[in-house]
Parts: C-alpha cells; structure tokens; sequence
C-alpha cells in the first residue's frame, strides 16, 4: 500500500486573506480578502490555485499584500490642488487646495460614473481620507465675496443705490440722487460723478455729498393777449432746464419772442432770473376748387377766408354727367353738393363726376359670332365711350354688315344712349368677289342696289357739302350710300366765304390742330368760336379764349371733329 501524505497550509494574515487545501491534500488555494490580493507562497510559488505532486508532508504559508490605488487631483481654475498619487488598500491619502487671489476654496468634487458629482465631497482643506478605490478629486474655486457700502451725507438731501455683497475684482455700479432743491457735488474719494462703477477688491465704504441749490424766476408776457398766450414760466434751480411754448389763439399764428428767437416751444437753462414776451399775427387761409375732368363739369367757389368763416363749394355737371363726390387733399371725401366748409386750415378740393351709364348689346343673325372687345356680348359703359364691335363669322360664312348698313369690322363706335348692334353675315352658299347680275357685289360696282364702300354710278361726290343738307351713314331711296353725299345736292365751295365775326374762312382753315396728352389743341383761332363733336357729328363743347390756345379735354381715345368758326370740321383722333 502507497504513503499517504498530506499538505497543510495557513495564511500569513488573516485579515488580508485565507489559505485552504481539498480533501486529497494536494490542491492548496489562497483567498484574498476585499482591498488585497495573493503574493506567493512560503516557498516562493506564486501559482494559485496550487497543485501538489507530495511525495512527503508539507506545510505551506499563503502572503498577501494590499492593493494599491490612484488617488488623483486636479483644479477647476483659479487656483492649484495637490495630492498623494499611489496609496495602499486602507492607506492615507492628504489632498490641499491653494486658491489664488481674489478666490476662496468651494469644496472638493468626486468623479463618479465618469461624471464629477454634483455636491460636494467634502469642503475640508487640506482633506485626509483613508484609500479603498481608485479616486479622482476635482477642487472647486469661487470669487472671494466683498462688502461695498454707500451712504448719504445728509440723507434729507439725497440718498444713493447701490453696493452690496460683490465678488472680488467684479464691478458694481453707485448712484447718487438728489432730492428736490438740493444737488448731489461728490464722493467723499474725490469722484465727482454721480454715477460710478467700482471694481471691488476689499470691504469699502463710499459716500455721497449733496448741497442745497439757488433757484430763479422765467417770467412770460404776449404782446398781444387776444392773439394768443404762453405757458411754462415760473421758478426753476439753477442750472435746470426750462421748457416754455406760445400757443396761438383760433385765427393766428406766432412769429417769434422779444429775443429773436423764432421756434414757437423752447427751453433755457436757468442761471438768472429771465423775461421773454411771445409776438402773434393773424393767418389767412386759402381754399381752391377744381374739377377733375372739366369736361364731365365745373366748380366754383375758391376763396381766401379766416378761420372760422364759412365757404361754399358748389360743383356743376356738364350733360351726360353726374356729381359723384368731394375729396379733399388730405383723401378725405363729401358726398354732398354744395358743399359748405367751416374754415380751419388750407385746403384743395376736387370735384369728381360720373357719366350716365348706358346698355349696349351685340347680336348676331346667326352666321357668325359677336363681341364688345374681349368681353362678352352686353354690358353697361360710360357716355362716350368708345367701344370694338368684332363680328366672327362661322364656317363658310362672310361678314355682310352690320344692320345699321356699316361694314366695317371689327367696328368703333362711340356710346351716347343705350344701343343695340346686329352682325348680318352671309352663307358659305353665296359667290363673292364675282359678279351677280342684279344683286350685291362686295368692293365692286353694281346698278340700282347696295354698295359698300364703293361709289355709286353718277350720284358720289367725296368730302365736299350739300346744300344745307350733310348725309352720313344714312339710307337712299333704293340705295344705301355709306359716308358720302348724294348727287345733285354737292356744293363744292370755290368762292371764299365770311363767317359772321367777319374772318374769313380760308383764315380759319389755317388754325393749327392737334393732340397731346389727351387733350385737343387749336392755335390760331384766338377770339373765335371753336367747336368740338364726337365722331357722328354731336357737340360735345364750344369754347371762345381771348389770346390763348383753345384746349379741350376729350373723355376718352377715339376719332372727334373740330370746327373753327364755319370753317370747315377737321378730324382729329386722340389717345388718352
């Protein structure tokens, strides 16, 4: 039978930790206690756990050592921190803060879950604590805190803000304020402004000197005291500022003081006792009227007025116009007409009218299509206006004419009272530009039927007169006759002829006409009647101007008529 032998073990502290052996003896395990850790065995092994080959007895002694730690410090700023860097299990570790000038040490920070706690780990300084774990340490620094005071010399004469607890080198501001006739005159360090910032760098105390102030009188006159009056006189402390103004009575105005200065308010700073008076005169206020197209009407009523006294504004319409409203040059408007206006102030009106409104309709005969501009085919239009009649025909079908005879297309017609148009058309069935024995020819000669545009056989003289009859897109027995005269009734003018102011008419045909910015112009014509008319002969105004050009205002684009004297009427188109 084999020897039996055994191992026995112990440990060589038993705080630091335990040694033990398995059942056969041969397998021997140190345990170290929390803060320590095995170091080797009495016979210098260090593997552990431990297998034994024993070929004898043998007692064996397991060492331990501590841990060791990293304590490790460091500053927020405004100072240094200091410390032990490696320190035993249980160890002793000393951590000193040194803060620099101006600041006081807070407390120390441990870091934790890689963050630095929020309190305080201890504000001990220096701080001695006993090591079990890796630790850092973190020194916090604040502004030493010092006390500024501020007091008044005679607190019945003034009184100061500011001071307090402050961080040192930081700024505060002091303020001295003086109370009703008194005057704040310096610190008691010299300083002579009454408002101050201090850097603190100690405990100080400041304080504030006040002293009572002379006061003198602004007296105000008016020159005149019906015309107005002044405020702001009285007793004012030295060197304050007085602020007075003249006021004008209802009707007049302020021209200046008895010092020259003309600025109605003004101020002065007080040093002397002081007299001023404030000089008025009397306004006058001026209200014009206009019309604002004087072909829609006129006004009357200007006039130079004071205030208070009572104007009248009175607009007139010409025909075919209404009164609309009053707008003043401020945008203001009135409906009411006259117009009665209380004067207070300047101010220029502008009578505005209305032209009547008339119906226009477009229809067609059914071969083609009909329209007023680009709009549809009725509506409602100014007077005078002037409108684009379109006829569109459809498929094979022609334009013919209109059914008041005229053809031309698209059409301009100018509108003077409700209306109504039709488009007449022919179909695709009927022959054009050919000729047709006994019927319609379109731009070519016929006998005894219509014609367009052309000349009847024998009977057409062109831009000449009839004998006290004129014909214009009127209709003949058995002939339409568009913009010409018909035979037999012609009077071709050879002989010069007198008008009744006794200036011939070959004079008056030398009137100059034209157009510019929307208006009708004649020079030339001086002294003599001239007459203005729409396209289809309807007078729109007549005018007499001594040594100046005849000027009409025309209310929209289009072809107008003007006759000088009896001369003869010379067309004129106008665009607005």
């Amino acid at each position: 039978m084999a020897a039996q032998y055994t191992a026995t073990v112990s440990s060589s502290n038993n705080t630091m930790g335990t040694a033990s052996a398995n059942s056969c003896g041969n397998v021997v395990t140190a345990t170290a206690n929390s803060g320590y850790h095995f170091d080797h065995w009495s016979d210098d092994n260090t593997e552990n756990p431990r297998t034994l080959s024993l070929t004898s007895n043998i007692a064996l002694t397991a060492y331990f050592a501590p841990n060791q730690y990293t304590v490790s410090v460091t500053a927020s700023g405004n100072g240094t921190a200091e410390g032990t860097d490696t320190v035993d299990y249980l160890g002793e570790a000393v951590l000193t803060a040194t803060p620099a000038t101006g600041y006081t040490f807070k407390g120390w920070k441990i870091r934790q879950n890689n963050a630095w706690s929020t309190d305080y780990y201890s504000t001990a300084n220096p701080l001695t604590l006993q090591v079990t774990e890796d630790m850092q340490f973190l020194a916090v620094f604040e502004r030493t805190i010092h006390s500024v005071t501020a007091i008044a010399n005679d607190t019945a004469m003034g009184y100061v803000t500011g001071g307090g607890e402050v961080q040192y080198g930081s700024s505060t501001t002091l303020r001295a304020y003086a109370r009703t006739g008194y005057r704040f005159t310096g610190w008691s360090d010299g300083y002579t402004s009454n408002y101050r910032n201090v850097t603190v760098v100690s405990d100080t105390t400041f304080t504030a000197n006040f002293e009572t102030i002379p006061q003198y009188s602004l007296s105000l006159g008016v020159i005149n005291t019906a015309m107005g009056s002044v405020s702001g006189g009285g007793t004012y402390y030295e060197g304050t500022t007085a602020t007075f103004t003249a006021t004008p009575n209802v009707g007049y105005r302020f021209i200046g003081w008895s010092d020259g200065v003309a600025a109605a308010s003004r101020s002065i700073a007080m040093y002397a006792d002081t007299t001023i008076s404030a000089n008025f005169e009397y306004i006058d206020y001026i209200i014009t009227a206009v019309s604002g197209n004087t072909l829609r009407g006129s006004v009357d009523g200007m006039d130079t007025v004071h205030y208070g006294e009572v104007v009248t504004l009175t607009a007139t319409p010409n025909v075919h116009y209404t009164f609309q409203y009053w707008q003043k040059n401020d945008g203001s408007t009135y409906g009411e007409n006259p117009l009665t206006i209380t004067v207070s102030a300047n101010g220029s009106y502008t009578a505005y009218f209305v032209a009547e409104q008339h119906s226009v309709s477009v229809y067609s005969d059914g071969g083609g299509t009909v329209r007023i501009g680009n709009s549809g085919n009725t509506g409602n239009y100014d007077y005078f206006s002037q409108l684009t009649l379109t006829a569109t025909a459809n498929g094979n079908n022609a334009f013919l004419r209109w059914e008041d005879g005229n053809t031309f297309n698209p059409r301009t017609v100018t509108i003077t009272s409700d209306t109504t148009f039709t488009a007449l058309f022919l179909n695709g069935t009927t022959v054009l530009h050919d000729t047709i024995h006994d019927t319609v020819y379109f731009n070519h000669y016929t006998h005894d039927t219509t014609y367009i545009n052309n000349y009847v056989h024998d009977t057409v003289r062109i831009n000449t007169y009839l004998v006290d009859t004129t014909i214009v897109n009127i209709y003949q027995y058995d002939t339409t006759i568009n913009n010409y005269y018909q035979y037999d009734t012609v009077v071709i003018i050879r002989d010069t002829v007198y008008a009744t102011d006794g200036v011939s008419i070959a004079d008056m045909l030398n009137a100059k006409v034209y157009s510019t910015q929307g208006q009708i112009v004649v020079e030339g014509a001086e002294g003599r009647q001239v007459t203005l008319y729409d396209a289809v002969g309807r007078v729109l105004a007549t005018r007499r101007d001594e040594g100046l050009p005849v000027r009409f205002d025309v209310p929209a684009t289009g072809t107008y008529l003007v006759k000088v004297g009896g001369a003869p009427a010379r067309r004129i188109v106008v665009v607005r």
